[in-house]
């Protein structure tokens, strides 16, 4: 068994039926031939920004690969032990999460926006990993996609009372959201280790590789990450 994940950019194309514009199944296909996948195995969620996720099972396979309407609703995380499997996430600002466990061959695709973060979607899934699929997490490795990082992800005031004040940065009169702390803090929580952990360098809102709601508006794509294990 083989770990894999890929982060798609810009220059893959949009890959969201529900966002931005462009051809979106013909971005897939040439991102499944770039790896040398079929997009008939995927996996795709209609992400809410839930607490929510899906075991997925081969029953699941192809669900959103082709179309907005088949895909999996009201999750934002979907867990696997079934090889060749492709899970997809999409994101233009939120984390993304790629979660395998080694010893155990699960793996897992995690959509963490604030909501989410807050709500506990990434304690949930590692949680139900190692009570039910018997994971113990000294063996699990966990690598997070760029994001809208603490230097540009500018909230409201409301915030001080959804996070800790040290997520918070201040800047004058601004407050700005530092997700990597709060999710490094759920991460270590939830018994994976500082050096299993790994946050991809680079920020979506003040660079230009991925796409950025925040920085894009209604117009902006998304980018996806793809996470599977290859037999």
């Amino acid at each position: 068994m083989v770990f894999n994940y890929y982060i798609s950019n810009r220059e893959d194309g949009n890959m969201s039926f529900y966002a931005g514009s462009g051809d979106v199944l013909v971005n897939r296909k040439l991102v499944c031939s770039k790896l040398n996948l079929q997009l008939d195995d995927f996996v795709v969620m209609n992400q809410c920004h839930s607490a929510d996720f899906l075991v997925a099972t081969i029953e699941h396979k192809g669900r959103g690969a082709y179309s907005f309407e088949d895909a999996i609703s009201d999750v934002d995380a979907l867990v696997t032990k079934e090889n060749n499997l492709v899970l997809m996430v999409q994101g233009a600002d939120c984390p993304l999460l790629a979660v395998y466990n080694e010893k155990s061959g699960v793996v897992a695709a995690i959509h963490s926006g604030w909501k989410g973060t807050r709500a506990g979607i990434i304690s949930n899934v590692l949680q139900y990993m190692k009570e039910e699929m018997h994971c113990n997490h000294e063996h699990t490795s966990v690598i997070i996609a760029p994001f809208a990082k603490g230097c540009c992800y500018e909230v409201g005031e409301e915030f001080r009372g959804y996070f800790d004040d040290s997520a918070l940065n201040v800047k004058g009169d601004v407050l700005f959201l530092n997700l990597e702390d709060v999710i490094n803090t759920q991460l270590l929580s939830c018994g994976i280790k500082q050096e299993n952990i790994r946050f991809e360098d680079g920020c979506t809102m003040c660079g230009n590789v991925h796409y950025s709601y925040r920085k894009e508006g209604k117009e902006s794509g998304r980018f996806c990450m793809l996470v599977w294990i290859s037999s």
